[in-house]
């Protein structure tokens, strides 16, 4: 995505008064309005934000999920056809309300902008037919504060999680097998996994070789690659063992 767009950002009082916001989440708001501004809705990754703003991932996907569970924006997720890889997420502004007078005080007097009220405002969902959604089978699922489709709520998180497309996959195959096992994962188990790879690694790599050892082998959970512990082998099946036992106790995924 093309940065630097010389579009205003408007960030309403509801926003900037939100004591449950930091301040860099209602940036990121203004920002995103700014975005808004060329199409009714953004499509900038979760890199192109932390690039933007010197951050991690991370970070910036908790500023979008506080601004999701401020009722400030929502979001949709488009997947190739057919299949359950992600092709975009677009984010849409919810309905804010925006003091006109606000938007007036932030354009310079000089008629050479043009006022960004229309553009702030959210367009209806039913009126967006840009090409990419015309090519889906399957309809968007506008994900917000109130969506409890666990489906969905599961592909947010993963999607979240990574931009590798490769890792993504292998974690939706890892979900998928302990669902043919008959041991399916609860969206806090999903999280606890995600939590568990990020100790084990940080190499992307890594994580994927993990998770296809896991499936391998049938284990419920994920531990460190064979190679890289050796002699401690035996340590793994005992500590595996110990985490099978006490899974649906809560104590692990």
């Amino acid at each position: 995505m093309e940065s630097n767009k010389n579009y205003y950002a408007v960030i309403p009082a509801t926003v900037r008064y939100d004591k449950n916001l930091t301040t860099m989440a209602k940036v990121l708001y203004g920002e995103i309005t700014a975005l808004c501004n060329e199409k009714g809705y953004c499509w900038a990754s979760n890199s192109y934000f932390a690039e933007l703003y010197g951050v991690k991932n991370r970070t910036v996907i908790n500023w979008i999920n506080s601004l999701i569970n401020g009722g400030y924006i929502k979001t949709s997720i488009q997947y190739e056809e057919g299949t359950k890889i992600v092709k975009q997420r677009l984010i849409y502004l919810s309905n804010v309300k925006i003091d006109l007078e606000e938007i007036q005080c932030a354009v310079p007097s000089e008629n050479k902008f043009t006022t960004p009220v229309k553009n702030n405002s959210q367009p209806s969902e039913n009126s967006f037919t840009t090409p990419s959604e015309k090519s889906f089978t399957e309809n968007n699922t506008v994900i917000n504060n109130t969506v409890n489709n666990k489906k969905e709520n599961i592909k947010r998180k993963v999607f979240d999680y990574s931009d590798n497309e490769q890792l993504r996959q292998v974690i939706f195959k890892f979900i998928d097998f302990r669902k043919n096992i008959k041991n399916p994962m609860s969206e806090y188990a999903i999280t606890l996994l995600l939590n568990k790879l990020d100790r084990l690694t940080k190499s992307e790599e890594t994580k994927i070789e993990i998770l296809n050892q896991s499936i391998l082998n049938g284990w419920k959970s994920v531990y460190p690659l064979k190679e890289e512990v050796n002699n401690n082998a035996g340590n793994i099946r005992d500590d595996k063992q110990s985490e099978d036992n006490n899974e649906w106790n809560g104590t692990v995924l």
